[in-house]
């Protein structure tokens, strides 16, 4: 869970999602995390607010065309990592580390593990899980930005909505005014892109390390010059389901081999 500080040094906790709402493995019964839903006001509970809340008060609409969290490409099709704050919060804070793990206990697998039919474990994202680097997977739907981004939108959306709901409260219970509810709303949305900040930095420096697995494999496969002896090694290592990508280069080099090439 990621909890950030109010204006009002309250605390807002996240509400855990389930595991069939965070699935990132590609699934056409299982919904991807919301996009947007900050936040969203039910009906009942709007009509009672209304009645004491000022006339000029606006529950905040959520912006789906500027969202700092949609996925940017350059000229070569390279994608972009968004900033979304100048004042990012440093790599190795409690906060910034907690928006990495967030769905880390709710049973979300990454692609690779879900085609293979294995298990899956990882730290945080940003680093391939543990199942993708012992089998070579230099592919891990946990190094992708896309899976970042859908996650902490889906964490803002819930943070915010909770903040939301709390000002709302307090408005209706105290009396403050538009201007009142608009600045803690306002905080509150700067402090989770300063988290969110520190989170796409540190998920930069996580996944510049995601190919050292394979690069394991290859080292490997180059330091053997029996063809026979690689053969069995790539028979073993295709029974533990390594990646195929690193079968596919350790046959490469058996065949090699067996020209005489080298």
């Amino acid at each position: 869970m990621s909890q950030f500080d109010s204006a009002d040094s309250a605390i807002i906790t996240i509400s855990p999602p389930t595991p069939e709402s965070m699935t990132l493995a590609p699934s056409s019964s299982s919904p991807s995390p919301p996009s947007s839903c900050v936040p969203i006001i039910a009906p009942s509970l709007r009509s009672k607010v209304r009645r004491v809340l000022p006339d000029d008060f606006k529950i905040p609409e959520p912006d789906a065309m500027n969202d700092p969290f949609t996925i940017l490409f350059d000229h070569t099709f390279a994608e972009i990592t968004p900033i979304v704050s100048t004042r990012p919060l440093p790599t190795n804070d409690a906060a910034v580390i907690e928006l990495l793990e967030f769905e880390l206990h709710y049973g979300v697998k990454c692609s690779s593990c879900v085609q293979a039919k294995i298990r899956c474990t990882r730290g945080e994202l940003g680093r391939a899980c543990y199942s993708c680097v012992g089998r070579g997977c230099s592919d891990c739907s946990f190094t992708h930005l896309t899976t970042l981004l859908k996650s902490l939108s889906f964490q803002r959306d819930q943070y915010l909505q909770g903040e939301c709901f709390s000002l709302m409260r307090a408005m209706a219970d105290d009396g403050h005014d538009s201007k009142w509810f608009d600045l803690r709303y306002e905080t509150a949305k700067r402090l989770f892109y300063e988290a969110a900040q520190g989170a796409l930095d540190r998920f930069e420096i996580n996944r510049s390390s995601a190919s050292l697995g394979f690069n394991s494999f290859v080292a490997l496969a180059e330091s053997v010059h029996d063809a026979a002896v690689l053969a069995r090694l790539w028979a073993s290592l295709k029974e533990c389901k390594i990646n195929p990508g690193v079968l596919g280069m350790i046959k490469a080099r058996v065949d090699v081999l067996d020209e005489g090439i080298l």
